[in-house]
């Protein structure tokens, strides 16, 4: 992915030195992972500029068999790292900015494969924080919603609210609270682990600003009998 190409300037024109100067993108693609049936590969991309520091990695995903959602699903993640790159881009224009985003792959066994992605906008007005997390079956391709881990009819929204609310009050996160926690919508933002399911929140939706991201970390052996097979065995 590139930031902005040599075509988009007029060679005659007198920013193009400047640009050429004050532009640096390099762009690599590098194996990070190859467990199960999909293959993971890091995507890179720096640009250096006088008033922005922007390092962006995101995955590209390859060996789903299914090839139009494969396409899909890298398509939505570029166009995530993109809109990172555009919007610090833009905020360069009236202050420094530096720029991070990278990604971890949390699970990718079993045909099932969950990331998250992870960035940071940051500048003398304060850090900002965002994330976007994929849970997909390696074979079609197909994503999985929260609701997708469960058998039908279970109250995992229950469940699962119970236990962020214990974990809010255990840690002293309630005296962070900008608005009450109270319960978890059913398709809820997540991610998974081998042990357990990631809930998340974005930055200043339930907590301050300094809060950042908040994850709440659900054991998976503590929702046995609700979890269909696949996400997890006792």
């Amino acid at each position: 992915m590139a930031a902005l190409g040599e075509s988009n300037l007029n060679k005659k024109s007198p920013w193009f030195g400047l640009f050429c100067f004050s532009l640096a993108i390099f762009l690599t693609l590098t194996p990070v992972l190859a467990a199960g049936s999909v293959k993971v590969e890091k995507v890179t991309e720096n640009i250096s500029q006088p008033s922005l520091d922007c390092r962006i990695s995101y995955p590209h995903l390859d060996g789903i068999n299914n090839q139009d959602m494969q396409e899909r699903l890298n398509v939505f993640i570029k166009e995530r790292a993109k809109t990172v790159e555009t919007k610090a881009q833009y905020n360069a224009k009236f202050e420094k900015v530096n720029a991070v985003m990278d990604f971890k792959v949390t699970r990718n066994n079993d045909g099932i494969m969950s990331l998250v992605i992870k960035d940071k906008i940051s500048s003398a007005k304060g850090d900002n924080y965002s994330q976007t997390s994929l849970t997909i079956d390696t074979v079609t391709g197909r994503r999985y919603f929260l609701s997708d881990l469960f058998i039908d009819n279970a109250d995992y929204v229950e469940m699962l609210s119970g236990q962020i609310k214990n974990q809010i009050s255990r840690t002293g996160l309630d005296k962070k609270q900008i608005k009450t926690f109270k319960r978890i919508s059913a398709n809820e933002d997540f991610y998974l682990t081998p042990d357990a399911v990631v809930v998340y929140f974005e930055q200043g939706e339930y907590f301050s600003n300094d809060c950042a991201v908040k994850e709440f970390a659900i054991p998976l052996n503590t929702l046995s009998g609700i979890l269909k097979p696949r996400i997890w065995r006792a």
